[in-house]
């Protein structure tokens, strides 16, 4: 649907009683409210609800994600199955995702999972960028896990479309940790988006196998310096080059999406599985 449905008059019924559901508790309290919720008919069925305040800022963001989510689709981009706009709030409802998010698995798996979960991130983000669009906010937090580890890129509401030829987004967006250098540097500049995404992959790759969640908002780890100082097994050699890559401060010198798959498909383990991506 190209515009949400408006309910302009609920009478005595609540938000959760016109979509038919019942809340079963609070996920997230941040920008937005996250609410896990059953159905109505079927409570064995879960979805999630992101609910979006009707402040002019937050309305802004729920239509920028319900323009993304309408026109995309990939198996590893979250799908949206319906939206709504009441007097007080804006709702999109998405399906369950059962592990949560990537953050989880922190140092519960190895490098065959993670082979697994990059894969389907490189294949998520080819696609988006593919469709000119620019993420803007790639996080741990954003990627979700069904119970077949099956992964999902979400949260679309920092992301923009760009020009075809035309990459450059303004202005500081995101979440600090995942920022670029060249974003932390210079708040009201312009940047390559594409690349942004790209440093924000490889932090969220270097969480992965350095077992560290970067979550404290004030403080930016030094990734770069600490991949070059590990002393990285073979075949692990591989990644150390990737994240070489990936978080290079110049964005110039940073790999794009097509350089880190053909990097992947090198690797006698991961060829095939990359032909597919």
């Amino acid at each position: 649907m190209s515009i949400p449905v408006k309910v302009s008059d609920m009478g005595n019924l609540d938000m959760f009683e016109i979509l038919r559901v019942r809340k079963v508790e609070t996920l997230e309290r941040t920008k937005q409210k996250i609410y896990l919720a059953t159905l109505e008919e079927d409570p064995t069925v879960k979805k999630v609800l992101k609910v979006f305040k009707n402040t002019k800022r937050s309305y802004q963001a729920f239509l920028r994600e319900v323009r993304v989510l309408e026109k995309i689709c990939h198996p590893n981009v979250m799908v949206y199955e319906i939206s709504m706009s009441f007097p007080k709030h804006n709702v999109i409802g998405m399906p369950y995702c059962e592990l949560g998010a990537l953050y989880n698995m922190i140092g519960k798996i190895g490098q065959r999972q993670i082979d697994h979960y990059l894969l389907q991130m490189c294949s998520a983000v080819k696609y988006l960028h593919g469709q000119n669009i620019v993420h803007r906010d790639i996080k741990l937090d954003n990627i979700l896990l069904d119970a077949e580890h099956h992964l999902y890129i979400t949260d679309f509401d920092m992301s923009c479309k760009v020009q075809p030829g035309c990459v450059l987004v303004n202005r500081k967006v995101g979440t600090v940790p995942y920022m670029a250098p060249e974003m932390l540097q210079n708040p009201e500049g312009w940047y390559d988006g594409f690349k942004l995404d790209m440093y924000a992959l490889g932090v969220v790759l270097w969480c992965l196998l350095f077992q560290c969640d970067c979550d404290e908002p004030e403080e930016t780890l030094d990734y770069l310096m600490m991949t070059k100082t590990f002393v990285w097994p073979f075949p692990m050699l591989l990644y150390k080059n990737i994240l070489e890559n990936l978080l290079h401060p110049d964005p110039a010198s940073r790999w794009d999406i097509s350089q880190l798959i053909e990097t992947l498909g090198a690797a006698a383990w991961l060829a095939e599985r990359v032909q597919q991506l």
